[in-house]
């Protein structure tokens, strides 16, 4: 049996972002999202996800007050504030562990604050 994918921060299982809401094999391509939500302001987030957009498949995480875009090629960090998401780093020529790691860095220091 194939695995099944497990959000790399909370390990519960992601669930398909369909009518059938089940959960996601690796091998799968669905759309997926976490259970878990952030609440930001007046709007919550998943957790984390994977959604298909015009040229990319992009996974998303939602750390605190942090918002991470991952396209395939280039991590987007975003701070939440007053509604709105702030682009302060972008970095090119990332992989997909990249974007975990740099994730799980946030979180740890936003633990500590």
């Amino acid at each position: 049996m194939t695995p099944l994918i497990t959000c790399p921060f909370c390990n519960l299982l992601v669930i398909a972002d369909n009518a059938k809401l089940s959960h996601v094999a690796v091998d799968e391509i669905d759309d997926f999202y976490c259970p878990t939500l952030i609440k930001l302001g007046k709007n919550s987030f998943s957790h984390y996800g994977r959604f298909t957009g015009v040229n990319h498949i992009y996974y998303t995480a939602y750390l605190s007050k942090y918002r991470f875009l991952f396209n395939g090629s280039k991590i987007e960090i975003s701070l939440y504030d007053m509604n709105n998401y702030k682009v302060f780093n972008i970095m090119k020529n990332s992989l997909f562990n990249d974007f975990i790691n740099i994730c799980k860095r946030f979180e740890k220091v936003s633990i500590l604050l």
